[in-house]
């Protein structure tokens, strides 16, 4: 049995309001996720695991990318996976989201 991918977000910054908009991006893709509690507080970093299929996982987050690109002053958010490869979410593309996540499912 395969186990589902999961993913973490980490958001510099723990401002509700930024934090409302992203889980309510998230939310919109259907995705499960869950706002981890924080581990460091010199800088201010919040990390929010994903799991799902292949496919949502890299929907959600393209539509999470679209919707930072959109904004002005949008916090550095970046994608890691279960290896702790990261990339910047603003801008990621679908290829690079199926490589990072270890492909798509058949």
């Amino acid at each position: 049995m395969r186990m589902e991918p999961s993913l973490e977000i980490a958001v510099q910054s723990s401002d509700p309001d930024e934090l409302s908009l992203i889980e309510a991006a998230l939310r919109a893709e259907d995705l499960q996720f869950e706002r981890l509690k924080p581990s460091r507080v010199v800088d201010p970093v919040t990390l929010i695991a994903l799991a799902g299929g292949v496919v949502g996982l890299v929907n959600g987050v393209l539509a999470l990318s679209d919707r930072l690109r959109s904004r002005n002053a949008a916090p550095i958010v970046v994608v890691r996976n279960e290896a702790g490869d990261e990339l910047p979410v603003e801008g990621i593309s679908r290829q690079e989201l199926e490589n990072l996540i270890g492909g798509i499912e058949a």
